[in-house]
């Protein structure tokens, strides 16, 4: 049987990175070039710089990349741009999609 438990979650802090539509994308394997450079522009707590980076998928090595992730949100979360929930929480996600035109 599943077991499904709240967890701390991190969230952006609206009074440093502004609005979410800032920092926030689509998923990554559908980004081109040239939105990735839009959502790097957007803001510098866009979450693009984690999940491609500023210079994309694969440039620098895998290990180059993740390092590099991994120092942007442990900076995100230094300056507090990034806090952990108050308690536990569930984190609901609806997706929606159209297949064959339905």
């Amino acid at each position: 049987m599943s077991r499904i438990s709240p967890f701390v979650g991190l969230s952006f802090d609206r009074s440093i990175v502004g609005s979410f539509d800032l920092v926030t994308t689509p998923p990554y394997d559908v980004i081109s070039d040239a939105a990735r450079r839009h959502f790097l522009d957007a803001s510098p707590y866009n979450v693009i710089r984690l999940v491609l980076g500023p210079n994309g998928v694969g440039d620098g090595g895998a290990d180059d990349k993740y390092r590099q992730a991994a120092h942007q949100l442990d900076a995100w979360r230094a300056t507090s741009a990034l806090v952990p929930t108050d308690a536990p929480s569930f984190f609901p996600y609806e997706m929606r999609f159209s297949l064959h035109g339905r």
